[in-house]
């Protein structure tokens, strides 16, 4: 469970003012990416606190797929779906978060692009890339070429408990263009 300390540290360092890392400092827009299958009941809950999202599998769903989809949530401090999130879901590998200065359309359009790949034998395969678990390992063996197109303009956080502290995993190209993986921010016990 989530103390108000560590709620306030967390929305600290989920809505930061800018984004210094260019020479342009931008505002930044805060999103999470939650993986439908781990959630039950997501889609009530969405529909029911009204934050702007969609699901990131385009087109007419059937019912039971909708339900395991993954959705584009967009967060802000005083909705009460970023408050439940953050409540209930906290280090629950429900999703991860999204820091961009990429508009809401913007971002769902370079997000639906990595939601199926080519596996090294051809074959073309889901990536899960809002699962943390799969976004921290994917981190530290993607190519160059890969980090460029999938951390433009994006920054991925995922929540984690380790050893009793509350952090955030954070994974983004720095101004070199270069990846930084696996950062992790202490945001207290």
């Amino acid at each position: 469970m989530i103390n108000k300390q560590q709620f306030d540290s967390i929305t600290k360092a989920l809505f930061p003012v800018v984004d210094k890392r260019n020479n342009e400092p931008s505002i930044l827009n805060v999103y999470a990416i939650i993986d439908g299958a781990m959630v039950k009941g997501l889609r009530k809950k969405l529909k029911k606190d009204n934050p702007e999202y969609c699901c990131l599998w385009a087109g007419s769903l059937a019912p039971d797929l909708q339900s395991v989809a993954p959705y584009l949530v967009k967060l802000t401090v005083d909705c009460p779906f970023y408050h439940w999130l953050i409540n209930s879901g906290w280090g629950q590998d429900w999703n991860i978060f999204v820091q961009s200065v990429y508009e809401f359309k913007q971002l769902r359009k370079h997000l639906r692009q990595f939601l199926l790949v080519e596996d090294p034998e051809g074959e073309t395969v889901v990536f899960r890339y809002y699962d943390p678990a799969v976004m921290n390992t994917f981190s530290t063996v993607c190519t160059p070429q890969q980090a460029l197109i999938i951390y433009h303009n994006v920054t991925y956080l995922c929540s984690a408990f380790l050893d009793g502290q509350v952090n955030l995993i954070k994974h983004y190209l720095s101004a070199e263009k270069t990846l930084v993986s696996n950062e992790t921010i202490s945001l207290g016990r």
